[in-house]
């Protein structure tokens, strides 16, 4: 019994790579299952190239004593076979099998997107939850072939790349073009923080811009071929978030790898205290940009345009900028920055949150006692439907009537007649959700 190097083995008709299962990854630290771990070759060309790990890029050849593994064969009619030789042992190494035995990953030389799924803790770290490898090449071909591995679903989330009606964790395909789309497909996601890490690979040559699309949010936000991009974005309660094909990335003309026409430094949000928020903004490099669009949501996830700001820089400067939401929602309000250039190419700030403040209602009665018998209600901040009761001293209820709120502040009067006594009452107002203000009046 021995280890083998798999690099050595003969391999026929199958995917040049292998599947393990691994019970005590990272995906155990955080919800208690292991996954499987996907190697193949970095680069499919080199006969001698090392194995490495999809997502994460550790090296890995050998298959250890007593291991299993799974081989694909993407051929529906011929067999695929391996044969295992004596010299294929590796010398000197472990006989029992082992999780481990990895190394750090090296430079990536092949022209390759790698785009990594991480997902959010309860103390707010991030982990790796699952990841896809593309190479490019004009030696490879766009059907399905074994270069490409398919993917395995896992207990957890699971982010694979989508082609036709099969889904691979590896494609290797021919160079990337204008127009071309990377379809994606997200599944088995919890209501959570999530967030993309976009990170290319000797692409900066390529005259091409890439956005990731998202369905849900109805944005594009700019990928860079030349550095990583980080993408936040959440799964809600709306079933629409959750969708599998809500992300793809698309590539259309554009400068050759060159850097993103700004970026964005700080955004920060604050509440005054005349009830407006004000969302302040810092860039730098800013190049060729039209101009600032300030997005306001109240879920962090669905925004919509309510104001812009012309760009002031635009020869490779930096500026800041400040915008005020005049009527923000009475809620937590979310901004976001969008910036335009004179290209058409749009790009995302961070999502900024300014939360509600401690609104206090205020519902008096002036004057009090009442005269005329016509109740004066002042309200302050309790827009919405009630139900106003006057009950005597003994609880009876002597008047009754529904009334709306529509404003920030507002009067409403109940005229009484001539049936209501004077005397001592209490004055009870219900709102439709339940919510109860009581105040004694005094009526003439």
């Amino acid at each position: 019994a021995s280890s083998i190097d798999f690099k050595k083995l003969n391999k026929t008709n199958i995917v040049d790579g292998f599947i393990t299962w691994n019970p005590s990854g990272v995906l155990y630290s955080q919800y208690g299952v292991g996954s499987y771990e996907t190697y193949v070759k970095a680069d499919p060309l080199d006969p001698t190239s090392n194995y490495v790990k999809v997502p994460g890029g550790n090296i890995r050849n050998n298959i250890f004593s007593g291991q299993a593994i799974f081989l694909q064969n993407n051929s529906l009619t011929v067999a695929g076979s391996v044969t295992a030789e004596e010299d294929d042992k590796v010398v000197g190494t472990d006989l029992n099998a082992s999780r481990g035995g990895t190394e750090e990953r090296t430079g990536v030389t092949t022209p390759t997107l790698e785009v990594n799924l991480f997902a959010k803790t309860a103390n707010d770290s991030s982990f790796l939850a699952d990841g896809i490898l593309m190479n490019f090449n004009n030696q490879y071909s766009n059907n399905i072939d074994n270069l490409d591995s398919k993917k395995i679903n896992n207990g957890s989330e699971n982010f694979s790349i989508k082609h036709n009606s099969g889904l691979l964790i590896v494609e290797r395909r021919s160079t990337l073009q204008v127009n071309d789309t990377i379809f994606l497909s997200l599944t088995n996601t919890r209501i959570a923080p999530y967030r993309f890490e976009i990170d290319p690979s000797v692409l900066g040559n390529l005259p091409l811009t890439a956005y990731l699309k998202d369905k849900f949010l109805g944005t594009e936000t700019s990928v860079s071929l030349t550095d990583v991009t980080n993408v936040n974005f959440s799964i809600t309660s709306d079933a629409a978030s959750r969708v599998a094909d809500r992300f793809m990335i698309v590539f259309r003309p554009g400068g050759v790898g060159g850097p993103l026409p700004v970026n964005f430094v700080t955004i920060t949000g604050e509440k005054n205290t005349d009830k407006t928020n004000t969302v302040k903004w810092s860039v730098a490099n800013e190049i060729n940009i039209i101009g600032y669009t300030i997005e306001r949501s109240t879920n962090g996830n669905l925004f919509a345009a309510m104001g812009t700001t012309a760009a002031t820089g635009n020869n490779s400067n930096s500026a800041s900028y400040n915008f005020i939401d005049a009527a923000p929602a009475k809620a937590t309000n979310y901004y976001r920055v969008k910036a335009t250039s004179s290209n058409g190419q749009v790009q995302y700030s961070s999502i900024v949150k300014v939360a509600e403040g401690a609104v206090k209602p205020l519902f008096a009665v002036t004057p009090n006692p009442v005269e005329n018998k016509t109740v004066r209600m002042n309200f302050e901040n309790m827009e919405g439907d009630y139900v106003a009761t006057l009950l005597s001293q003994q609880g009876a209820t002597v008047y009754s009537t529904s009334l709306n709120v529509s404003s920030i502040r507002e009067v409403k009067k109940l005229v009484l007649g001539s049936e209501v006594a004077a005397g001592v009452y209490e004055l009870r107002l219900v709102s439709k959700e339940g919510k109860s203000f009581s105040q004694t009046v005094f009526i003439q």
